[in-house]
């Protein structure tokens, strides 16, 4: 990607976010997406990651991640929104990123 003329490029967390309710399986993705997200800030490209991303494993990401620059939240924020009200969700998403909102 580098080689390429990028400056960034994005992980694909969806393996991550579908085994949400298999602890071991979603430690081993968490696993794939820390070293390849090493490999991408070693080779001196910025680092987004998306796709199934909820307020459920955010956090787990972007703490384990923190050479992370940038999440894609997709539609689980608009869904979130229904129960929490826009400003509502938002702020638990900036939250599960480790943004006091206040």
């Amino acid at each position: 990607a580098k080689d390429a003329g990028a400056d960034r490029v994005e992980l694909y967390t969806g393996p991550y976010g579908a085994c949400h309710d298999d602890p071991a399986q979603q430690a081993i993705e968490m696993e794939k997406l820390v070293s390849a997200g090493m490999m991408a800030t070693q080779a001196g490209l910025g680092l987004n990651a998306g796709h199934d991303l909820t307020l459920d494993n955010l956090m787990q990401l972007v703490f384990g991640m923190p050479f992370l620059e940038e999440v894609s939240i997709g539609h689980c924020i608009t869904a979130d929104a229904l129960k929490y009200g826009m400003a509502g969700a938002v702020e638990r998403y900036r939250a599960a990123c480790g943004d006091p909102v206040r």
